[in-house]
């Protein structure tokens, strides 16, 4: 199945994975070290099928930039200008289109979760969100 952008089919695993990453800590579960940041495309996907993390890329998507700065640095991480115009003409094309909102939203902000609205869920949710979405 061909898809237009970055689909994270299981968030909670994904912001855990990336918190790993990004902390050298073990989100993952007790007993393993934390998972090294991949530095190929291959490896980024080998992960995630590992840990179940159910990752579909467009197929433009062909290779990998992990960053990681400082506090102290203001980054600003600029979409690609085709990415912002393809959202664009799609609202122009499809008024009253819904803008694409991740599941997880829903859950914390709408809807009862079972064993309660836990923000370490939602922390790890957002900061993976936050990884893929490219301004769309």
């Amino acid at each position: 199945m061909a898809v237009d952008r970055v689909m994270i089919t299981e968030e909670v695993t994904w912001g855990k994975l990336v918190k790993s990453w990004a902390t050298g800590e073990n989100y993952m579960g007790p007993g393993t070290t934390a998972p090294s940041v991949p530095k190929t495309l291959q490896e980024l996907k080998d992960q995630c099928a590992a840990f179940g993390v159910g990752l579909q890329l467009p197929d433009n998507i062909t290779g990998l930039a992990v960053m990681q700065y400082s506090e102290e640095t203001l980054a600003l991480r600029l979409p690609p200008k085709s990415l912002i115009k393809k959202s664009e003409q799609n609202f122009k094309d499809n008024p009253g289109a819904a803008y694409p909102i991740p599941q997880f939203y829903d859950t914390f902000y709408g809807h009862a979760m079972p064993g309660g609205k836990d923000p370490m869920i939602l922390h790890a949710c957002r900061v993976g969100d936050y990884v893929v979405r490219n301004c769309y």
